[in-house]
């Protein structure tokens, strides 16, 4: 609830690049954490155990691709908040003929 009522005090356009920066540097964090454990080849004991039918470097390494991913999308997030935010301010229809 006191999320919303924050969010009502911020524009959509700033709303979406706070949102869309916050998300995509986690996800750029997240991503590069998993990517160093690969490239290491060490691995915490969880993590070793939660993918223990599996190879964990196959794993591990397919998740941190996601969240590069997802990174990309909420950084288009913000490019498309920032730059093209002047097309919903045009008219969709013209009154004239």
């Amino acid at each position: 609830m006191h999320l919303r009522k924050f969010l009502c005090c911020v524009p959509l356009k700033y709303g979406t690049m706070t949102v869309g920066a916050v998300f995509g540097i986690f996800n750029l964090v997240t991503g590069g954490i998993g990517f160093n454990m690969v490239i290491a080849n060490e691995y915490p004991d969880d993590v070793v155990e939660f993918f223990r039918t599996m190879d964990t470097q196959t794993c591990i390494a397919g998740f941190s691709t996601l969240l590069w991913l997802l990174m990309i999308d909420h950084f288009l997030l913000i490019y498309a908040a920032i730059y093209m935010a002047g097309w919903s301010q045009e008219p969709c229809c013209s009154a004239t003929p």
